[in-house]
């Protein structure tokens, strides 16, 4: 059986948890750190591309009005986060950065608990095997935008 689009949103959740916590005990060089909190900042970038290109009109197109209050929540969260990537990048010193990540992944933490708790059972309730359809696409879309060997992780 392929991998379903809730599969694919939940592993991308698991990674850039992994990767906070490597962040968080990395005791190395500065520029070590900054390389981790870019790379978490450009796995969440991707991520909410693909949900918003792909798996969100999905959702939105199955359930029609229902899904309204869902995804707009969604979807304003993911604006959250995009302003913090933004700060963290543009913040400056080290300890900008460090704040930036400590409420970046605040706000992921809130954002992955309440689509995991509400959206994704839904989405596997309603969307059934259309969901190996839409990780298809998932995956294509990120293969293309991420470079070769950050898309095989």
């Amino acid at each position: 059986m392929a991998q379903s689009a809730t599969d694919m949103i939940r592993e991308d959740h698991r990674k850039v948890e992994q990767l906070y916590r490597r962040y968080q005990a990395s005791e190395g060089p500065a520029a070590a750190k900054r390389a981790l909190a870019e790379q978490i900042c450009r796995e969440l970038e991707v991520h909410a591309a693909l949900e918003e290109g792909i798996f969100y009109p999905t959702v939105r197109a199955k359930f029609g009005l229902e899904s309204a209050g869902l995804v707009e929540e969604a979807l304003r969260e993911h604006g959250e986060l995009k302003k913090l990537i933004s700060y963290i990048r543009d913040g400056g010193d080290d300890a900008a950065r460090e704040e930036g990540m400590q409420a970046l992944m605040h706000r992921v933490a809130h954002h992955v608990h309440e689509e995991e708790r509400t959206l994704l059972p839904q989405a596997e309730q309603r969307l059934g095997e259309e969901l190996e359809r839409v990780a298809a696409q998932m995956q294509q879309r990120k293969q293309e935008t991420l470079p070769p060997t950050a898309a095989a992780e």
